[in-house]
Parts: structure tokens; C-alpha cells; sequence
């Protein structure tokens, strides 16, 4: 048998998922439900029927396209401006 767990307030789910979205955004993860889940000690499942709206928000997320600073990352070697002046200092 399982056990009946209340469920946590919509206020503590949403905080929780800020700090999920803000984590992956450091560290360049997909933010996913599962991760939502386990912080508030739920079953994937549990949490997507409790709240199926943050599940949706949380899939909207996974579908965007990565920002551009994420998806082409900038080095001092590859900036343009570098690039001309060892062009120039090669000659």
C-alpha cells in the first residue's frame, strides 16, 4: 500500500522550480520534471497529475532553443578582433 502524502503548496512547487531553472541555467542542463520531483520527494508521475501545469511550464523550457551566449560559447582565441591582429603580427 502507499502512502498518502499531502501535497505541497503551489507556492513551495514554483519556488523549487525557480531554483531548478536557475540551476540548470548555471550549469547548462535541461531542466526536467523528474529533477522537480525528486526535490519535493515525489514520483514522476505523482507530480506530473498534481500539477500538470508546471509540467507543461517545465517541458516548454526543454523546448526552447538554448540562448545564443550557451550555444556558441566565445573564447579569446576565436574573437574576431583577435583573429585580425595575429592575421597581421603572422605577415
Amino acid at each position: 500500500m502507499t502512502r498518502n502524502v499531502p501535497d505541497p503548496p503551489e507556492a513551495l512547487v514554483r519556488k523549487h522550480l525557480q531554483e531548478v531553472l536557475d540551476t540548470c541555467r548555471e550549469t547548462n542542463k535541461q531542466p526536467s520534471v523528474l529533477m522537480l520531483a525528486r526535490r519535493l520527494e515525489l514520483t514522476n508521475t505523482t507530480f506530473r497529475r498534481r500539477y500538470p501545469d508546471i509540467a507543461r511550464e517545465i517541458a516548454d523550457h526543454r523546448a526552447a532553443p538554448p540562448p545564443l551566449e550557451a550555444a556558441r560559447p566565445h573564447t579569446a582565441d576565436s574573437s574576431p578582433a583577435t583573429r585580425s591582429s595575429d592575421d597581421a603580427t603572422a605577415s
